[in-house]
């Protein structure tokens, strides 16, 4: 009986690294919420989302993102990074918010509300419980209320 052998890796086999093993690795997590999400991981799309994944959840612009990814040297448009901003917002890993005109993505899907510092154009997650708002009107005929996102305009004291 003969024993077979495992064939052995062409070069540009070896020069990849086995996805084996890579669980915990942020590469790696970011391109399994992309699957998760309906989402075929391209490189961008999976560059995009690494540069998102972090220890804490991120407040970003599309201009701000572009900007990282270009320090990190992620080959990227501009153009390709709203299109990913607006695929990942779909898929329902981001959240788009407006403040003032100001278009940021969240990384915090919850429901949850937020400061926004006047100076700064900052973003800030307020702590604790999502607030609740009474004495709401109804909602238009044929229409029902999914949300209501309240934000406090904050200064710095002088």
């Amino acid at each position: 009986m003969s024993e077979q052998r495992s064939p052995q890796p062409t070069g540009a086999e070896r020069s990849r690294p086995a996805r084996r093993g890579l669980r915990g690795c942020p590469a790696s997590e970011a391109r399994d919420r992309l699957v998760s999400a309906g989402l075929r991981p391209t490189a961008q799309r999976c560059a995009i989302a690494w540069l998102l994944n972090g220890p804490k959840h991120r407040h970003v612009t599309p201009e701000g993102l572009y900007q990282e990814a270009s320090k990190a040297r992620v080959s990227v448009s501009q153009s390709s990074i709203y299109n990913i901003l607006r695929q990942f917002t779909e898929a329902g890993l981001l959240r788009q918010r407006t403040f003032r005109g100001l278009v940021i993505y969240d990384t915090d899907v919850s429901d949850h509300q937020h400061f926004l510092v006047e100076e700064t154009q900052e973003v800030i997650n307020m702590p604790g419980t999502p607030m609740r708002v009474g004495g709401l009107p109804s909602a238009p005929e044929g229409y029902e209320i999914v949300g209501v996102e309240l934000i406090a305009r904050v200064r710095s004291k002088r």
